[in-house]
């Protein structure tokens, strides 16, 4: 009798996968995932999960993979997504999780953004005040971090568009289709500040934003305006590992066409400052955050598999 620790592995060509940074992110993701796909198989280890999405006769079965990286970075998020594509290479491959605003004015809690772009904000080294080459690094980069008082040197902000066909599917795929999104108390604090009057609105899917990726949790009000200030005009929210997951994806195809595409999928959790606030009211926004990014990713999945 077969059990459901027999099969490990290499699974189809005709394979997706969710991937996400942590695994209290899996388990929301899993919870989505139960309902709309049949399980069959599972890795208590790992936390790995596979379902069915798709019976086709005589026809290989669409399945899809769903993992995290058990940790937040791009570090992280460029090592799982390189271990996936060399044992299963899916057809598309799907980051799903949370992210946070910059414009909390215009993406709000709940909110699911799909990015059309993504960029990094890199740094080289952090100096002492007064160390005699400052100046000159800084005129050869023609930019200065003064956010950290002249103790942050900033290389470079890359900025890219998304690798291979992703343009192409995220344009094939209505993510808005069929998708009821959950909603929640808005704290007094934010119905106030944001001025919409009201602690319930409804949160909308969005696909004409870029990503920015920072290396840090930011949990400051006054470095997110500067970010937003800084950032390409539509790059209106932030995380921590969409340059990983995009750059891993990018090198890749390089090298070969055949390799997986990637779409990051992430609900909104909270505005980049003030963190605890976000927490004050009855609802617990991570979890929304996460299920409904999921529910997004679950109804695109089953998009492009009636499009193969």
């Amino acid at each position: 009798m077969k059990t459901k620790s027999a099969r490990r592995g290499p699974y189809p060509v005709h394979t997706f996968c969710i991937i996400t940074a942590k695994s209290d992110e899996l388990r929301e993701v899993k919870s989505v995932l139960k309902t709309a796909f049949r399980r069959e198989d599972d890795d208590p280890l790992s936390g790995r999960a596979v379902y069915i999405v798709k019976e086709r006769p005589r026809q290989p079965t669409l399945t899809l993979l769903a993992t995290t990286c058990s940790a937040m970075g791009n570090v992280y998020a460029a090592t799982k997504t390189a271990q996936i594509i060399s044992l299963h290479n899916p057809s598309v491959l799907f980051f799903v999780g949370t992210a946070a605003s910059l414009d909390p004015g215009t993406v709000r809690l709940g909110d699911v953004i799909v990015p059309n772009g993504y960029g990094y904000r890199f740094y080289d080294k952090i100096v002492e005040k007064g160390q005699k080459d400052f100046e000159k690094a800084v005129a050869d980069k023609d930019f200065k971090e003064r956010f950290f008082g002249d103790n942050v040197l900033l290389t470079d902000y890359f900025t890219h568009s998304l690798p291979g066909s992703a343009p192409d599917l995220i344009s094939d795929v209505d993510f808005k289709s069929g998708v009821m999104l959950d909603d929640g108390d808005l704290a007094q604090e934010w119905q106030d500040e944001l001025k919409k009057g009201s602690s319930m609105r409804t949160p909308k899917v969005e696909t004409d934003v870029q990503m920015v990726t920072c290396g840090m949790v930011v949990n400051s009000e006054a470095y997110r305006t500067f970010l937003a200030k800084q950032s390409p005009r539509k790059g209106l929210v932030i995380d921590m590992e969409s340059f990983g997951f995009f750059k891993v994806i990018d090198d890749l195809l390089r090298q070969s066409d055949s390799v997986s595409q990637g779409i990051m999928i992430r609900g909104i959790s909270d505005y980049a400052g003030r963190k605890e606030t976000t927490e004050l009211g009855k609802t617990a926004w991570k979890t929304v955050a996460v299920r409904n990014a999921a529910k997004v990713a679950a109804s695109a999945i089953k998009q492009l598999a009636e499009i193969s």
